[in-house]
């Protein structure tokens, strides 16, 4: 676990009393205030994605930088062999993890949203 997981879990804390709060706020008739609690709610999670955003934005260019380092390049040629070659396939699925815009909730996990895969070309 780790510090991001724990802010995670803070935030959801903190996001079901502010509901809780606001619901109770609309149930009592004091409308002004179920508003106000949500609009501070509102700027706090605007403030959470794009802190998660950038954390993640920043480690995918850190690894970018890191891989770049190491003279691979982003983009190259490949030719093969007939010893090389297998019979084409569909692919329905791959190893990596869940890539979309809800691992913008966990900070840091939102990498591959910028770090894209390196592309071959074949000839």
């Amino acid at each position: 676990m780790t510090i991001f997981d724990l802010i995670f879990l803070a935030a959801l804390l903190a996001s079901a009393i502010a509901l809780s709060l606001a619901a109770s706020a609309a149930l009592r008739g004091r409308g002004a205030g179920a508003v106000r609690v949500l609009s501070v709610y509102g700027v706090c999670v605007a403030l959470y994605v794009a802190s998660s955003l950038a954390v993640a934005y920043l480690r995918a260019r850190s690894a970018s930088a890191r891989h770049s380092s190491r003279g691979a390049s982003t983009t190259g040629a490949c030719k093969f062999s007939d010893g090389d070659v297998h019979a084409l396939g569909l692919i329905t699925g791959h190893p990596a993890p869940y890539c979309g815009w809800l691992t913008v909730l966990f900070i840091g996990e939102a990498t591959c949203l910028f770090d894209r895969p390196e592309m071959i070309r074949i000839e």
